[in-house]
């Protein structure tokens, strides 16, 4: 009876425990991974190794073809870089970018500048004189009314404050009688 109860427990005690960690499949496991990484290798050595070392090839064979048929540029003062060296290329390339990228730009900005006076000359004249008559309409509807708002003060609130009627004194009693106004 003890014996049977103890191979219960075992059984009871595999079926709770993990089972990729059971031993008796630790062969199995290992042959099928050796089998799937062995093919992977052999695919990868037969087939895309020698595409990939092709074409690393083909790729240097195209740089130093492209090396000895760049013209050498005598303008520049990199004189000491030689031809064979790929960072001449990328300076050289950087450089005739950015000319390039100013000449465009200059350019460009002065199209815009040509653009925006002819604009300004043509299509926007009425606005632009509308906008300013406006202008000049407010400003002076503004005076007026400032004009209007100190009159509103008589000599005698000035002198009731304390303050003389003239000068900054005169402004600030004014606004602060505006204020209480409004």
């Amino acid at each position: 009876m003890l014996v049977r109860s103890k191979a219960l427990l075992r059984l009871l005690k595999k079926e709770t425990s993990m089972p990729q960690l059971d031993v008796t499949t630790f062969f199995s496991q290992f042959f099928w991974l050796s089998v799937f990484f062995l093919g992977f290798y052999v695919i990868l050595v037969r087939s895309y190794l020698p595409r990939i070392s092709r074409l690393l090839k083909l790729r240097t064979r195209k740089v130093s073809s492209s090396q000895t048929s760049l013209p050498t540029s005598e303008n520049h003062s990199d004189k000491q870089i030689s031809s064979s060296n790929p960072d001449h290329i990328v300076v050289s390339a950087i450089r005739v970018s950015s000319d390039e990228i100013q000449a465009c730009t200059q350019s460009t900005a002065s199209w815009m500048q040509d653009c925006l006076s002819a604009a300004q000359s043509t299509q926007f004249q009425e606005i632009n004189t509308a906008y300013f008559s406006t202008l000049s309409q407010l400003s002076a509807e503004q005076n007026l009314n400032a004009q209007i708002f100190k009159t509103l003060c008589s000599p005698r609130d000035f002198q009731n404050l304390g303050l003389p009627a003239a000068g900054t004194a005169r402004e600030k009693a004014f606004s602060a009688r505006l204020l209480r106004t409004i």
